[in-house]
């Protein structure tokens, strides 16, 4: 058996259906043979190959040669996972090989999937390999990217799939242990790439993107582009950033999202106050595709809210080391176009829970789906909302 070099990760990540289409599958086959001649029918390289060409047949839509191509694969690296010699350093140089070429295969395996428009096989494969985290780790960038484009070609920014996938990886980007300002720019680049072709300028689909990606821009005090896409979102949002709460926007000015309509309104006052309870309260991004009735969706809207919350708090250390635990109230406006503005912390017990607690409220600014706003009288208006972060040492 031949063990092969340490590829370099991005030589064979890059290879998107873009650059495999100027190739024909007899080219690629050729390459594979002259492979196998040289190095033997195990080797990382040939496996590489072989993943090339089934993303070929994938293209033409011959998923069984595909899925053939992909069985032979797994052989080999089966094998190579069977047979690593004792010594530390070569054990170490195939695992990551292997990793990054399973990482490779699961890819190819996902765009199949989608090719064949099974979306939530191919959602499940990613979770069950949890695909995201590992690509991260192992720093591979360009297929992360090649992962988002691919997505967007075949279900669309806006598809659950794509900003759960999203999401993940941006706050993976944004933590203590992957922590990479460039990457998680590079998503909000990519994302709102995505969105500008999916969707005019002014829709509120792309606005929403962009006032994501300001909101990031300003936290990351990337000053000139914050202020470019500012100016650009107040000439359809003005005021979405706050300033001014007594601003009642034109009617045939306010974008909203298509399920949402305006109706025709008498005697409409001439300043628009700030609300704490309203006929419909805001909603928490990601329950707006249900059927149900608001009552449902403001449910589920609910426990997102709260599952966003806990996964992205940490406790501060400051307060573990004091042993401070309990109830932060951090209040902010819901505006009339899901924008969060004005942020204020009520209650603090200390130890820092207080300014954790507004940090990771702060974040839902940095989704790429704005709140649907409150509603009175069949009227987008601000809200005011007032979120308890319970602090419980166990």
């Amino acid at each position: 058996m031949k063990f092969t070099t340490l590829f370099m990760l991005g030589c064979f990540l890059v290879s998107s259906t873009m650059l495999l289409a100027q190739q024909t599958i007899s080219e690629i086959q050729t390459e594979a043979d002259q492979i196998k001649k040289e190095e033997g029918s195990i080797s990382f390289s040939y496996a590489e190959k072989l993943l090339e060409l089934a993303q070929m047949y994938q293209i033409q839509k011959d998923f069984q040669k595909a899925t053939d191509l992909d069985q032979e694969v797994t052989l080999i690296l089966n094998t190579f996972s069977d047979s690593i010699p004792p010594d530390y350093e070569t054990e170490y140089i195939i695992q990551g090989q292997l990793e990054n070429l399973r990482l490779k295969q699961y890819l190819t395996q996902w765009e199949s999937f989608i090719r064949q428009e099974q979306y939530s096989t191919a959602q499940q494969l990613i979770q069950e390999k949890d695909w995201i985290e590992r690509s991260i780790k192992a720093k591979a960038y360009l297929g992360i990217m090649h992962f988002f484009q691919i997505a967007h070609r075949f279900i669309g920014s806006q598809h659950e799939d794509y900003l759960n996938n999203w999401e993940k990886a941006y706050f993976l980007y944004n933590s203590v242990n992957y922590y990479n300002l460039q990457q998680a720019r590079n998503l909000w680049k990519a994302i709102t790439q995505h969105r500008a072709q999916e969707s005019q300028e002014e829709s509120f689909t792309h606005l929403e993107v962009l006032f994501g990606y300001a909101s990031f821009c300003d936290r990351t005090n990337d000053t000139e582009t914050y202020n470019t896409l500012k100016t650009t979102i107040e000439k359809h949002w003005p005021y979405a950033f706050g300033n001014n709460a007594d601003y009642v926007p034109p009617q045939e000015d306010l974008d909203v999202k298509d399920d949402i309509t305006l109706p025709e309104e008498e005697g409409k006052e001439e300043n628009s106050p700030i609300f704490v309870s309203v006929e419909e309260m805001p909603r928490f991004p990601g329950c707006e595709a249900l059927q149900e009735d608001h009552k449902e969706k403001k449910a589920c809207a609910d426990l997102k809210l709260l599952q966003f919350i806990y996964k992205k708090i940490t406790y501060p250390t400051p307060a573990l080391e004091n042993g401070i635990q309990g109830m932060s109230v951090v209040s902010f406006t819901v505006t009339e176009y899901g924008t969060i503005v004005d942020f204020k912390i009520l209650r603090d017990p200390g130890g820092a829970c207080g300014q954790e607690a507004l940090r990771v409220i702060k974040f839902m600014n940095e989704l790429p789906s704005r709140w649907t706003p409150g509603k009175q009288r069949g009227k987008h208006v601000r809200v005011k909302y007032n979120l308890p972060v319970r602090f419980k040492l166990t």
